[in-house]
């Protein structure tokens, strides 16, 4: 089937966006879905009549063509007897998702550049340390709301797809007191809030791994490894072409690798998941943990896909979202890893990881 994805590409090709409403969007954590239709509640916000004209420019034809695809179910009852209204709102959504993201990855992706990319240019991040990959220390922002707050202004880390929320359980790992002096993070170049008055989203899923056999994992002679294929009809899943694991013994320890790699039509609209660790067998923890986002070509993906991860080396290009760096517990580590592979069920079954 053609996907969701591709369709939103061919209506967000059909919108005019004012300048001010994809910046406004993209600052906000919440998803456009969720967040517009409270723009249009309110006469009074700064926005309403510029979104209020981008939904009256919207021509009959898309709007019709939109009312017969799948996407018009969740909209449809957005406004109650005016569909129409409901469409557009539809279109307006999948208009600024499409832009948001392709600006978002577009930062993140762009090499060679003489200054910090964004948002470390920002002037609440002003004398922040800020490593060779963009990545800064978790401590230097106050968490003790449970978001990244930093002189008056609110700041998140990169999504891992482009579900806003994908990067939510990992994070809350990542603010425990065990991991948190550990932590370097990737902070998102376009999501941006005041602190005051700021109010995080919590959502009540919590991602928890089981330990593994971590006997066995010590006395490999031999690299072990996986590939799962999952049922595309789960939820979640119909972008992921198949996972990869892989436990290396080297010199300096058990390297753990695991790649989430997307299916062709998804690389269009997201990067594979990347995870990187060493495990100390003598001292039973973990020294290093690293996430990352690895960013494909079409032929590059292709390419990749002729082999497993074990022997894929610096495949695509990959764009660091966080990292650990000391002594870390293995249960803490298996909590980690399982919540930054959220939605994938054969990570989280691997790992015997449950959801409370």
């Amino acid at each position: 089937m053609e996907s969701l994805a591709a369709e939103n590409r061919v209506f967000a090709t059909k919108m005019k966006l004012d300048e001010d409403v994809v910046q406004f969007f993209a600052a906000n954590p919440l998803p456009a879905m969720w967040s517009l239709p409270d723009v249009l509640r309110d006469p009074n916000h700064q926005d309403f009549d510029k979104v209020n004209d981008a939904l009256e420019a919207v021509d009959s034809d898309t709007v019709d063509a939109f009312q017969r695809g799948d996407q018009f179910f969740f909209y449809e009852h957005k406004f109650p007897g005016d569909p129409d209204r409901g469409a557009r709102v539809g279109l307006l959504v999948n208009a600024l998702d499409e832009e948001i993201l392709r600006r978002r990855n577009e930062i993140l992706t762009r090499v060679n550049q003489t200054e910090p990319p964004l948002p470390y240019q920002h002037p609440a991040l002003k004398g922040i340390s800020i490593n060779e990959n963009y990545l800064v220390k978790l401590t230097d922002f106050d968490t003790s709301r449970r978001f990244l707050s930093r002189n008056g202004w609110a700041f998140h880390v990169v999504p891992t797809l482009p579900s806003l929320n994908s990067s939510y359980w990992f994070m809350n790992e990542l603010y425990e007191p065990s991991l948190a002096d550990l932590a370097r993070i990737r902070l998102d170049p376009l999501m941006i809030q005041p602190a005051q008055g700021y109010s995080p989203m919590e959502y009540k899923m919590r991602v928890y791994g089981v330990p593994l056999d971590w006997t066995q994992i010590a006395a490999l002679r031999e690299p072990l490894h996986l590939q799962f294929m999952p049922d595309p009809q789960v939820l979640g899943c119909s972008d992921i072409a198949l996972t990869d694991v892989v436990w290396s013994p080297r010199e300096d320890g058990v390297h753990f690798i695991c790649e989430e790699l997307p299916t062709v039509e998804g690389r269009e609209n997201r990067a594979s998941r990347y995870f990187h660790s060493i495990y100390d067998p003598n001292n039973e923890c973990f020294v290093h943990a690293d996430g990352a986002l690895r960013f494909y070509g079409d032929d590059e993906l292709a390419q990749r896909n002729l082999t497993h991860v074990r022997d894929a080396g610096k495949a695509g290009m990959r764009v660091k979202v966080f990292q650990l760096d000391g002594a870390i517990n293995r249960d803490a580590w298996c909590s980690v890893v399982s919540s930054f592979f959220v939605w994938n069920e054969d990570v989280m079954g691997y790992f015997g990881a449950g959801i409370a």
